[in-house]
């Protein structure tokens, strides 16, 4: 409740129950200081006196700004970085605010590419996180703005990267970048990979394409623009799978043949599933494209859809494996697969069905328990 009504990083709030506690702390400290003079010597005072010093540095200035402004130059009160993201939130704008838009009507991924704020097309690995607060890089929405935006970017920097995403975008774009990294490469822009992403849109530069951008002017011909402003343009990826849909033909793959098949040209990931588990029972739709699968509600750690088929068929919903995540067919638990090597996958039985995921990690259980014990 503390973070952001007013779209601010720290609220006062937050800032005064920090000040109180820190103040608590520092009057303790103090007061212990006559015990330990007398008890344990010079020496001893020494070391106490170092955390002392820093709880009073932290009193002073609890949210940094006073460093941040010297270093800046400026005397504002607060940091430029917490200006530029404030005002980024609170006045959405441009391709952030269609985006916004058109993920209220339900939820929906794009990318950022501008090979001019990166090293993408030039051999390295992307650096888009060091451009958060170029202008250019506000209007594409690089550098994981979008996760302050409420929006999904399938790229951005994450120091604790999963491990099969790195690999799938690895796979994705045909070559390598930094493991903490996950951008788009010239070389993946025509991948299917990036479909089954659900990536229905992708952010780039307005203006005409240098000669040297081969892949952004095709990019740019070959996806229509939704959306255009003198900063920007936004293509809308006409081969987007949806978050959620239905196949009736499922194999069973190992992790390794997984990304392989996922490559083969003659996969098709709108009839047929890759599983690594055994059991998977489908059969053909007498109508296939009367299949349905629509996401009602879509929370952080909750996920429903309604889906309907006409013969038993197998989900995939486009959101990144993870063991934590239980599946439910009408209220019943059912097994939760990994499907396609990255996402999530359930069997359905024919007819119309309420299906949910909830994240619901043993380990959060075990956690709770131990710390309440302890």
């Amino acid at each position: 409740d503390a973070l952001p009504a007013e779209n601010r990083p720290i609220s006062d709030a937050t800032v005064d129950a920090a000040t109180i506690a820190i103040a608590v702390l520092l009057a303790a400290s103090l007061g212990a200081l006559p015990f330990v003079w007398r008890n344990r010597g010079a020496d001893v005072l020494i070391r106490w006196a170092v955390p002392i010093i820093l709880l009073g540095v932290v009193l002073w200035d609890p949210t940094g700004r006073w460093w941040m402004d010297a270093s800046a130059g400026t005397k504002t009160g607060t940091s430029p970085l917490v200006e530029r993201h404030a005002a980024s939130a609170a006045e959405l704008g441009g391709a952030a605010a269609f985006l916004a838009a058109r993920g209220a009507e339900g939820p929906v991924r794009f990318f950022s590419f501008h090979p001019e704020l990166a090293t993408i097309g030039r051999g390295g690995c992307c650096d888009y996180h060091k451009h958060v607060l170029d202008p250019t890089g506000e209007a594409t929405l690089v550098g994981n703005r979008a996760l302050r935006l409420g929006l999904q970017d399938i790229q951005g920097y994450d120091p604790v990267q999963d491990a099969r995403y790195y690999s799938y975008i690895h796979v994705l774009n045909g070559r390598d970048q930094d493991y903490h990294e996950a951008g788009i490469m010239p070389e993946g822009l025509e991948s299917p990979l990036l479909d089954m992403l659900n990536a229905r849109y992708a952010v780039v530069p307005a203006g005409r394409p240098p000669a040297d951008q081969p892949e952004l002017a095709k990019l740019i011909q070959d996806w229509p623009t939704v959306y255009k402003d003198e900063q920007v343009l936004v293509l809308e990826n006409p081969d987007a799978l949806p978050r959620a849909w239905i196949v009736h033909e499922a194999d069973r793959v190992t992790r390794e043949q997984a990304l392989t098949r996922l490559l083969d040209p003659e996969f098709d990931p709108r009839e047929r599933a890759l599983v690594e588990l055994s059991g998977v029972h489908v059969d053909p739709a007498g109508e296939p494209a009367e299949d349905r699968a629509t996401v009602t509600s879509y929370e952080p750690d909750r996920i429903t859809l309604e889906a309907r088929s006409d013969a038993p068929g197998f989900l995939v919903l486009s959101e990144v494996y993870n063991p934590g995540w239980t599946a439910y067919v009408d209220g019943e638990e059912v097994q939760l697969y990994r499907a396609n090597y990255l996402f999530r996958g359930v069997e359905l039985p024919s007819g119309a069905h309420h299906v949910e995921f909830r994240y619901e990690p043993a380990s959060l259980q075990t956690g709770l328990m131990v710390s309440s014990v302890a």
